[in-house]
């Protein structure tokens, strides 16, 4: 769903994407799964998972940008949009419709595990969040102003060393009410004086944002 977000963002704000993977299960490696997870399905999903990801990093490694994001497209609109059972055979279906299941024979290279390990340690150290959880994700997918209101956001969040900032949204009533950032503060432009902004705490990192930006 955020990469579909992303395609929305980038095809209204003229950027280009440089598809990459982002692997939970590195990111909690150590850590135990909780007990009603920890099943051979579930682990069974968990691999294959790894094996979609190996795939990108594959079209990657081979210079094929557009590739990568075809696959992300395909699979996703199937595990996510159709709430489809991840399976071996539907991996097999989304490579094919995104042109690359010649890469699912390389998905046990080593080489490609290391390329996802170094691709999440690449997006932690630019995000920069050494001490705090961050979630961030879309449903249902964003688009227009929407879309880039959650761009604005996110660079924000990315912007604040080491701590997750307090993040006050100065936007109305209705306009907080209709959409905001996860845990943001309201603190309405026009009542925004000494007394409404000692609520915020001063040993975190402060990122203001509303409609149009920071």
């Amino acid at each position: 769903m955020t990469s579909r977000w992303v395609v929305a963002v980038a095809r209204d704000r003229g950027l280009e994407i440089c598809w990459r993977t982002f692997s939970l299960a590195l990111l909690n490696e150590g850590r135990p799964l909780p007990a009603f997870l920890d099943t051979p399905p579930f682990r069974a999903k968990m691999d294959l998972a790894a094996r979609a990801l190996r795939v990108i990093e594959a079209a990657v490694s081979q210079g094929d940008n557009e590739a990568a994001g075809r696959f992300y497209a395909e699979w996703g609109v199937r595990f996510h949009e159709a709430d489809r059972e991840p399976t071996p055979e539907l991996l097999a279906e989304a490579a094919t419709a995104a042109g690359v299941a010649g890469l699912l024979a390389l998905t046990d290279d080593p080489k490609l595990e290391a390329a996802t390990a170094h691709s999440l340690e690449e997006a932690l150290r630019l995000v920069a969040f050494s001490d705090a959880e961050v979630h961030w994700g879309c449903r249902p997918i964003p688009g227009g102003s929407s879309c880039r209101r959650r761009l604005t956001a996110l660079k924000c969040v990315a912007s604040s060393p080491k701590r997750m900032p307090s993040s006050p949204e100065v936007l109305p009533r209705d306009e907080y009410d209709e959409e905001h950032l996860p845990e943001a503060i309201h603190l309405p432009l026009k009542e925004l004086d000494a007394e409404t902004a000692a609520a915020l705490d001063r040993s975190r990192p402060v990122n203001v944002y509303c409609w149009d930006g920071l």
